[in-house]
C-alpha cells in the first residue's frame, strides 16, 4: 500500500506520496556532517527535503541557487530567520557563498539557542554556486569541514546537485574524506508514480492520459515533470527534449572526435547495461561524460567484490530518442504524444 500523507502540500498541489524508506534513511544521516542529496532532475530531490523538514518539526532555511537571488526563494518556520537571511542576502553582492551562509545560519542559531533546537539549511542546487567542477569540490570540502567542526549544536545541512556535475564516481571520494554523506534519490516505482499522476490529472482537469506509456516512454519516476508538461504541451516538451539531447550529443561527439552515428550507436548499447571500469575502461570513460551532460545517470553496484555501474537514461524519452536516432528513425514529437494520450 502506498502511503499518502494528505495533511502536506507538495509543489504540484496533491499530497506527498511514498519514499518512507527515504525518509528513514535521511533520519539516520542527518547530524552526521554535510548532506549531499542527488539524483534525476525533477525527481523530487526538493519536495523530500521540504517534506522531511515539515514532518519532523525542524525549522527550515531554503537558499535555492537556481534563483541566482532574483526570487530569493526560502521557508522559514520564524519571521526572524527570512529577516536575518535577507539581511544577509543584502549584503552579499552575486551568489552568496555556501560557507558564509552557513557561518550565518550558525550564529544565528547559537544566538537563539533558547527558541531554535534545531534547525535546517537546504543548500539547493549548491553546483549553481560555484563556475566550474574544480571550484565546486574545493568549495564542497571546505564547507564539508565546516560543518564538521562547527561548535553549533542542532544545525543540519542538506545540499542537493546535479549528479552530472558533481556527483561522479570520480569527484565523490574526493569529498568523502571531509565527512560528506551522500545519498541518490532514485525514481519513483510504476505503482507510486500512477496513483500520484492520476491525483495530479485529476486535479488539474486532465483526461485520457495513458499514465503506463507516459512512464515508460517519456517521463519515467520524475513527478517533477507533470508541471512542464501540463504547462508547455506534450509536444512541446518532447521538440525541447530532442533539441537538448542532440545539441548534447553533438558536442560530445566533437568532443571525442567521433562520428556522430558511430557514438550515437555505442550509447544505445550501452543504456541498461552494467559497466565495470576495470574491464571495459573506455565505455567507462564515455558513461561519465555521459553522466557529465546528464545524459544518463548510474547506480553503483557490487556482484562479487567487483565495483559495477548500471547506466540508466536521465529520462526514459532520451532512451526513445538515442534508440531512433540509432536505427535511423524518424522522431515525430506529435507521435510520441499521441500514443500517452495527449492530445
Amino acid at each position: 500500500m502506498v502511503f499518502i500523507d494528505k495533511e502536506y502540500r507538495t509543489s504540484l498541489g496533491i499530497p506527498f506520496y511514498d519514499r518512507e524508506s527515504e525518509l528513514a534513511d535521511l533520519e539516520k544521516l542527518l547530524g552526521r556532517g554535510l548532506l549531499l542529496v542527488y539524483g534525476p532532475r525533477n525527481v523530487g530531490k526538493s519536495e523530500l527535503i521540504r517534506y522531511f523538514s515539515w514532518k519532523k518539526h525542524i525549522p527550515l532555511v531554503i537558499v535555492d541557487y537556481r534563483s541566482y537571488w532574483d526570487k530569493r526563494e526560502w521557508i522559514s518556520a520564524r519571521d526572524i530567520l527570512s529577516s536575518f537571511i535577507e539581511a544577509i542576502i543584502g549584503s552579499v553582492s552575486g551568489i552568496p557563498f555556501p560557507g558564509k551562509i552557513v557561518d550565518a545560519v550558525s550564529r544565528l542559531l547559537e544566538r537563539f539557542k533558547a527558541r531554535y533546537k534545531g534547525l535546517l539549511l537546504f543548500l539547493d542546487e549548491i553546483h549553481l554556486a560555484y563556475s566550474s567542477r574544480v571550484e565546486a569540490i574545493t568549495g564542497l570540502e571546505a564547507l564539508a569541514k565546516n560543518i564538521l567542526f562547527s561548535k553549533s549544536n542542532g544545525l543540519y545541512v542538506i545540499a542537493s546537485c546535479s549528479e552530472g556535475f558533481i556527483a561522479s564516481p570520480e569527484t565523490l571520494p574526493r569529498i568523502i574524506g571531509y565527512g560528506v554523506n551522500r545519498y541518490l534519490v532514485k525514481p519513483l516505482e510504476y505503482t507510486v508514480f500512477r496513483e500520484l499522476a492520476i491525483d495530479y490529472f485529476d486535479r488539474q482537469g486532465v483526461k485520457g492520459v495513458d499514465i503506463e506509456s507516459l512512464y515508460n516512454m517519456m517521463i519515467g519516476g520524475c513527478p517533477g515533470y507533470l508541471r512542464e508538461i501540463t504547462c508547455i504541451g506534450c509536444s512541446n516538451w518532447v521538440r525541447e527534449a530532442i533539441e537538448t539531447l542532440v545539441q548534447q550529443l553533438s558536442r560530445l561527439s566533437i568532443e571525442l572526435n567521433i562520428e556522430s552515428s558511430k557514438l550515437v550507436k555505442k550509447i544505445n548499447e550501452l543504456l541498461g547495461t552494467r559497466i565495470d571500469p576495470l574491464e571495459d575502461p573506455q565505455d567507462y570513460d564515455l558513461v561519465l561524460k555521459l553522466l557529465d551532460k546528464n545524459i544518463v545517470y548510474i547506480e553503483k553496484t557490487i556482484d562479487r567484490g567487483n565495483i559495477r555501474y548500471i547506466v540508466y537514461p536521465q529520462l526514459p524519452i532520451y532512451k526513445h530518442i538515442i534508440a531512433c536516432i540509432a536505427m535511423n528513425r524518424t522522431l515525430d514529437p506529435n507521435s510520441i504524444c499521441n500514443r500517452v494520450g495527449f492530445r
